[in-house]
Order: structure tokens, then C-alpha cells, then sequence
């Protein structure tokens, strides 16, 4: 279910081609948060594990792109100000 125009999903499509592991179905979590706001907003619809999901993700990110969170932030499809919120969250350190 997708609650957002269609820009928005083919927005979501195309970072899933970029971003997202091809092994499996694509999760609300695989998405950016600004993304998964789309999918979580339907109702009866519930994102299961979707911090650490996150976290792993923003680990990840973090190890290829050497620290760089304006990077990260890029890929996440994101302010870099929320990367920064979600790793005093998570307790990462760069």
C-alpha cells in the first residue's frame, strides 16, 4: 500500500535499485525514513524491528563510506542532522 503520488513511489523504486540488497523482498525498512513514512501511514500496516533495522543500516553505511555522514545521509535519503540524531541513538560513534 502506498499513500503517496506517484513520484513518490517511483522515487522509492528507485532507491530500492540502488540501495536495497536484490536477495530478497524489499522491506518499508530498506527504505529512507522519509520513504517509509508512505508505507507506515496505511493503516493496519506495522514495521516490525524498523530501529534496528536502521541502526544496521546506518552502521553499514557508515563503515563503507569511511564516517562520512554527509554521504550517508545521501544515501539514506535524509538530512544529515537525522543521521546525526540516530547515532546518539544508537550510541555510534564515527
Amino acid at each position: 500500500d502506498w499513500v503517496e503520488n506517484v513520484r513518490g513511489l517511483k522515487g522509492a523504486a528507485e532507491h530500492a535499485l540502488l540501495f536495497c540488497p536484490a536477495d530478497g523482498p524489499l522491506r518499508a525498512s530498506d527504505l529512507p525514513e522519509n520513504m517509509r513514512r508512505s508505507v507506515a501511514e496505511t493503516p493496519g500496516r506495522r514495521l516490525d524491528g524498523d530501529d534496528e533495522s536502521r541502526d544496521e543500516l546506518l552502521q553499514r553505511l557508515l563503515t563503507e563510506t569511511d564516517g562520512n555522514v554527509a554521504e550517508v545521509a545521501r544515501r539514506m535519503g535524509v538530512h544529515r542532522q537525522q543521521v546525526y540524531r540516530w547515532m546518539k541513538r544508537a550510541q555510534i560513534e564515527r
